[in-house]
């Protein structure tokens, strides 16, 4: 089954078109992911538009990650959806040259080395 979702996790972007694909658009989900950092920190928001890229960051970290722990390919303890998105931050803060893989496989890279499950 994890191959199944690794696989998912490869062909969607390609079939439908990532929206943090590499490219013209790497640094946006780096840019999202900090501004989401930096909201759940601080509780303000700059603008609307940032207020946009917050919530689309979010929604991305925790759909994938709600999709990983249901297949049993990460188990994070429960808590709230902001330690799940730290670690993603903090993971493309040590990894910047990631530029290069879609933003899918970067969130699974960071919530599978924070949240193994056991074997």
């Amino acid at each position: 089954m994890k191959l199944l979702v690794l696989a998912l996790l490869v062909w969607m972007p390609c079939a439908y078109g990532e929206i943090f694909a590499p490219g013209d658009n790497r640094t946006d989900f780096r840019t999202y992911v900090a501004k989401a950092s930096h909201y759940l920190r601080t509780k303000q928001v700059a603008s609307p538009e940032d207020a946009m890229q917050i919530g689309l960051a979010m929604g991305y970290v925790e759909g994938l990650a709600l999709m990983l722990q249901s297949d049993k390919v990460i188990c994070p303890p429960t808590g709230s959806p902001a330690k799940r998105l730290d670690v993603v931050f903090r993971y493309l803060e040590r990894h910047p040259r990631g530029d290069q893989e879609v933003a899918a496989v970067m969130v699974m890279r960071a919530l599978g080395e924070a949240f193994p499950c056991p074997k």
